[in-house]
């Protein structure tokens, strides 16, 4: 085994400043490595890589925040869950935004040496404060940035669209403790024009900064793709076997087991994780609501709904009406493809829908500021197929999809939405929803921003 003096000296500045992150550092094996093109980086499965020269340039603040922040990206597990959404690039700078602005609420300070990504840097692309920013988990963060993001170089990968409205962009920026933040606010400099396209949709113009200027204020900032595949390396702490070893289930169970010997670690010494660090370790150890099984209860309990009738005598006496039950039912999916939903969150929505609705129709249809053609799925297959055919794009205004669901649907049916919550019409909506739900039984998952929608089952997704 290796051995590294500055990684070393970086391990015990930590565990001075953060009994929390030094004893999860503890548990990790770290390997360094000639192969990274970033300072530092992490894999799926936890294991810490250095870039041996890059690394010992910084000075011991910075070496100490960048090896702070590739040991928050582990334990939280950010590089696994960044493999499970459409954009893993969008999803490492959320996650970076996070971790760096947990770290500095924690004490944690870095040199002008490096510069790591902060919320001031997105706050004006995606229109929230600093502040709203900071208190986001980092899939809230990443919904946003995937929101004001388009494609880029051809290769798939998304940058964030300046002011929502597009141009190749990056998310840049990042301060040292005496840097100023660019433009007050985290704008990008001015004087360029940029345009774009989201979904097919012209992005407009705008004078914050072209796609290449976007391009290389992120380049300059530090960890930004910091999410790496398996590296060759020297190792220099050998970690907790345990955490590399078993099923998946098993090696989440000892993730979180070390995650809760770190915080009580931490609250013994009296320096508990506060901020942004508390809240993302709430959002792992929180137990979390099925969103799925209540879905599935909610379609089925609507499909075998009964009613009164006079058409029929109750059996226990003829004074009473009878009750009828509905015969097949169609369920309507309507799905805000506005941008903030991912591919993957599409498929799995309507794979639960069609699993739960099982021998019923299932209608979907999307919508973001028009409303779009009826598409079935007739086979669990179709949920993937269709997930990838979803248009949309622009703004998000539901009036017109419920309006066009209304007039088809007959009595009985169940409607079920989708959607980020951030509806423009909502108040407009409002005696819609009412009507569905008095026609029929309405369901509404929301991924973000819980919508009044009266009558209606509220159900909030939680990938």
């Amino acid at each position: 085994m290796g051995e590294m003096r500055e990684f070393e000296e970086a391990a015990t500045l930590i565990m001075i400043k953060s009994p929390f992150v030094g004893s999860i550092l503890y548990k990790l094996r770290v390997l360094k490595t000639t192969k990274l093109t970033e300072i530092a980086g992490v894999d799926k499965y936890g294991n810490l890589y250095i870039n041996e020269e890059r690394f010992k340039k910084l000075s011991l603040e910075s070496r100490a925040f960048v090896v702070g922040h590739e040991t928050l990206h582990a334990v939280f597990k950010h590089a696994f869950r960044g493999g499970r959404v459409e954009s893993k690039e969008l999803f490492n700078i959320a996650a970076d935004i996070i971790v760096n602005e947990a770290l500095i609420d924690n004490d944690f300070r870095h040199r002008d040496d490096l510069h790591p990504l902060r919320a001031h840097h997105v706050s004006s692309l995606i229109e929230k404060s600093e502040d709203e920013i900071k208190r986001w988990s980092v899939e809230r963060l990443y919904r946003e940035l995937l929101k004001h993001a388009i494609p880029y170089g051809g290769s798939g990968r998304s940058r964030p669209c300046p002011n929502g409205s597009g141009g190749e962009s990056t998310s840049s920026g990042g301060a040292g403790e005496n840097e100023k933040k660019e433009g007050g606010n985290g704008s990008p400099p001015t004087g360029s024009t940029s345009t774009g396209s989201e979904h097919g949709k012209p992005c407009g113009e705008s004078t914050r900064g072209s796609g290449e200027e976007w391009k290389r204020l992120g380049e300059e900032r530090d960890l930004t793709d910091d999410f790496v595949g398996e590296q060759e390396g020297e190792v220099i702490r050998e970690g907790d076997s345990s955490l590399y070893e078993g099923s998946e289930n098993e090696l989440e169970e000892r993730w979180k087991e070390v995650l809760e010997n770190a915080q009580l670690a931490a609250k013994m010494a009296g320096r508990e994780p506060l901020g942004a660090m508390l809240a993302e370790i709430n959002s792992i150890l929180k137990p979390k609501v099925d969103w799925r099984a209540l879905l599935r209860t909610a379609i089925s309990v609507g499909l075998q709904k009964h009613i009164s009738t006079w058409k029929r005598l109750s059996r226990k006496s003829d004074d009473f009406p009878g009750f009828q039950r509905y015969g097949l039912r169609e369920v309507y999916a309507i799905v805000d493809t506005s941008g903030s939903i991912s591919e993957r969150e599409l498929e799995q929505f309507l794979g639960e829908i069609y699993g739960a609705a099982k021998c019923a129709k299932v209608l979907v249809r999307c919508f973001d500021a028009d409303v779009y053609e009826k598409l079935e799925v007739k086979r669990p297959s179709d949920a993937k197929t269709i997930a990838k055919k979803m248009r949309g794009g622009g703004g998000t205004r539901i009036t017109p999809a419920l309006k066009k669901t209304l007039q088809e649907m007959r009595s009985g049916s169940i409607v079920v939405v989708m959607t980020d919550g951030h509806l423009f019409d909502e108040e407009e909506a409002k005696p819609l929803f009412t009507a569905i739900a008095t026609r029929g039984k309405g369901v509404i998952v929301t991924t973000d921003k819980t919508v009044d929608a009266p009558g209606w089952t509220q159900i909030s997704l939680s990938l």
